[in-house]
C-alpha cells in the first residue's frame, strides 16, 4: 500500500519544480514574442503563450485531469503574477482545504488545482498517477485583412482603439 501523504508530498515537491519550469520557459516566449513585435517582424501581427499540464493515470490513454494558463507580457513580465502558479512567493498554503492532507511543505497551486479542481475525481485515485504531461506553448499568430476587392494587408494592433485594423 502506497503511503498517502509520502506520495502527496513528493509529489508538490516535483510539482513545485515544473511551476517554476512553466514560468521559466514562459518569460523566454513572451520575451521572444515581444522582440519580434517591436523588431516589426513581417509575420508576427501578434503571439500568445500558454501551459498546460496533463495527468495521466496508470490505467488511462486519456488525462485524467488538465491545468491550463494563459501567459501575456504585461501580467507575467511586468506585474510578476504567474497566473496563481509560485504563489507570488509567500510561502503558504495555495488555498489548502479541509480535507486535503498536511504535507512537509506548503501546497503548491499545481497540486491544489489536482486535488481540488478535479472535484473529487482523483481523491483515491491520485497514487496511481503515472505520467505528467507539460505543454508551454508559444504561437506566432499573423492577422491578414482582406478587402472588398481581394487585396489583402497585414492588420495592425491600434493601442487607441484596443483592437486590429
Amino acid at each position: 500500500m502506497v503511503n498517502k501523504i509520502k506520495f502527496l508530498s513528493n509529489l508538490n515537491k516535483a510539482l513545485k519544480q515544473i511551476e517554476q519550469e512553466i514560468v521559466e520557459r514562459a518569460i523566454v516566449c513572451l520575451e521572444t514574442g515581444e522582440g519580434k513585435l517591436k523588431a516589426g517582424d513581417v509575420f508576427t501581427t501578434d503571439y500568445e503563450v500558454e501551459a498546460t499540464v496533463d495527468y495521466y493515470l496508470n490505467d488511462h490513454d486519456e488525462p485524467a485531469h488538465r491545468w491550463w494558463g494563459y501567459f501575456n507580457y504585461k501580467s507575467t513580465i511586468i506585474e510578476k503574477d504567474y497566473d496563481m502558479l509560485l504563489d507570488n512567493g509567500n510561502g503558504t498554503d495555495w488555498h489548502r482545504e479541509s480535507y486535503m492532507p498536511q504535507l512537509d511543505e506548503p501546497y503548491c497551486y499545481l497540486l491544489h488545482d489536482l486535488i481540488d479542481h478535479s472535484h473529487g475525481r482523483l481523491s483515491e485515485k491520485i497514487v496511481d498517477i503515472e505520467m505528467i504531461w507539460v505543454d508551454v506553448i508559444y504561437a506566432d499568430q499573423k492577422g491578414i485583412k482582406v478587402n472588398k476587392d481581394g487585396s489583402c494587408r497585414r492588420l495592425e494592433y491600434n493601442e487607441k482603439e484596443g483592437g486590429y485594423e
